[in-house]
C-alpha cells in the first residue's frame, strides 16, 4: 500500500519557462481591384503590352539587325560611289541609304524605349506585389538592433543640441561686447544687432534640425527599450546579470536626461533675458526659445517612459 501511495503521489508542477512572444504575422491583404476600362482603353492597353513584350524579347536581335543593315548599306553605298563617283544616280542612292539608316535607327530607338518602359513596369509590379506581404510587426532582433543604434544616436543628438546652445550663447555675448563699442551711434548699434540676429537665426535653424532628429530617435529608443524590458526573463531564471546591466544603463540615460532638462531650462532663462534689444533679436530669440521648449517637452516624455521602464526592470529583478 505504501508503494502504491508513493507511485500515485502527484508530480510537482514544473515552473514554466519564459518564452519570448511570437509576433502574429498579419494576413496578406489582396490588392484592390483596378477599375474596369473601356473597350478602346483595353485595346490600347493590349497593344501597348504586346509592343513592350515584343521589344523586350527582340531588343538584342533588333540591335544586331539594325547594326548589320546599316553597316551593309553604308558598305554597298561606299563601294558604288568609289566605282562611279560621277554617276547621277549615285546621289539618289545615297539619299535612300540615309533615309533607310534614319528609319532603322528610329525603329531601334522606339524598341529601346518600349524595352525600358517594360523593365520599369516589371519593377513596379514586383514592388507592388512585394508590398502586399510586408509585415508591420518588429521582431526581437529588430528591437535589439534599434536599441543599440538609437542609444548612441540619442546621446549624439543631445550633444549636437548642447553644442548649438553654446554657440548661441557665444553669439549673444559677442553681440553685447560689440554693442559696447557703438557708443552713442544708434545706426552702428542697430547694424551690429542686425548682423548678430542673423547669426542667431542660423544657429536656431541648425538646432531645429537636431531637434527633429531627437524626436525621431527618441521614439525608436523608447519603443525598443520598453519591448526588451517587458519581454526579458525574470532574475529567477538566470537573467539577473543582464537585468542589472539593463537597469544601470536605464538609470544612466535617465540621469543624463534630467541633466539635459536642467541645462535647457537654465539656458531658456538666458534667452528670455535677451529679449527687448531689437525686433530682429526678438525674432531670433523667439525661435530659439520655441526650440528649447520642444527639446524640454521631448526630454520630459523620455524621462517618464524611462521611469516606467525602471519599474518593469525592478519587478523582473525581484521575481
Amino acid at each position: 500500500m505504501a508503494g502504491n501511495k508513493k507511485r500515485n503521489r502527484p508530480a510537482k508542477p514544473q515552473k514554466p519557462r519564459s518564452v519570448l512572444p511570437v509576433p502574429v504575422v498579419p494576413t496578406p491583404q489582396p490588392l484592390a481591384p483596378e477599375p474596369p476600362k473601356g473597350r478602346i482603353r483595353q485595346a490600347g492597353s493590349r497593344l501597348l503590352d504586346s509592343a513592350i513584350d515584343t521589344a523586350l524579347g527582340g531588343l538584342w536581335l533588333g540591335v544586331a539587325g539594325t547594326a548589320g543593315g546599316v553597316a551593309m548599306t553604308a558598305l554597298v553605298t561606299a563601294i558604288l560611289y568609289l566605282r562611279a563617283p560621277e554617276s547621277a544616280w549615285i546621289y539618289t542612292l545615297i539619299k535612300y541609304a540615309l533615309a533607310y539608316t534614319g528609319g532603322m535607327l528610329t525603329l531601334l530607338l522606339m524598341m529601346t524605349g518600349f524595352a525600358l518602359l517594360g523593365v520599369r513596369r516589371r519593377k513596379l509590379i514586383e514592388k507592388k506585389n512585394s508590398a502586399r506581404f510586408k509585415s508591420a510587426e518588429k521582431g526581437y532582433l529588430d528591437h535589439w538592433f534599434h536599441h543599440t543604434e538609437s542609444t548612441a544616436r540619442f546621446q549624439s543628438v543631445l550633444t549636437e543640441i548642447g553644442a548649438e546652445m553654446a554657440r548661441i550663447g557665444t553669439c549673444s555675448a559677442a553681440i553685447g561686447q560689440k554693442l559696447g563699442t557703438a557708443g552713442n551711434d544708434p545706426k552702428r548699434a542697430h547694424g551690429i544687432v542686425t548682423k548678430g540676429a542673423a547669426m542667431l537665426d542660423q544657429h536656431a535653424a541648425r538646432m531645429e534640425r537636431s531637434i527633429e532628429a531627437l524626436e525621431s530617435v527618441k521614439d525608436v529608443l523608447l519603443e525598443s527599450t520598453m519591448y526588451l524590458a517587458s519581454n526579458a526573463s525574470p532574475a529567477s531564471e538566470g537573467n539577473l546579470e543582464k537585468l542589472a546591466s539593463s537597469r544601470d544603463a536605464c538609470v544612466e540615460l535617465l540621469q543624463k536626461t534630467e541633466g539635459a532638462i536642467n541645462g535647457v531650462l537654465t539656458f531658456r532663462q538666458t534667452a528670455v533675458a535677451a529679449l527687448g534689444i531689437s525686433q530682429d533679436t526678438n525674432s531670433a530669440m523667439n525661435r530659439v526659445i520655441h526650440g528649447l521648449d520642444r527639446v524640454n517637452e521631448l526630454l520630459l516624455q523620455a524621462q517618464e517612459d524611462w521611469k516606467d521602464t525602471l519599474i518593469i526592470l525592478d519587478r523582473k529583478l525581484g521575481s
